[in-house]
């Protein structure tokens, strides 16, 4: 909760921006391709 500045649960549910990311999102952030050794 301290990430939204919340004390309590009603402040969280008040600030809070809840994403869900997709699996396909994810892989997207991650380094891709082939590395070479």
């Amino acid at each position: 909760m301290t990430y939204v500045g919340a004390l309590n649960l009603q402040e969280f549910t008040d600030k809070a921006v809840v994403g869900v990311q997709t699996i396909s999102g994810f892989t997207e952030g991650t380094p891709h391709g082939k590395v070479k050794r």
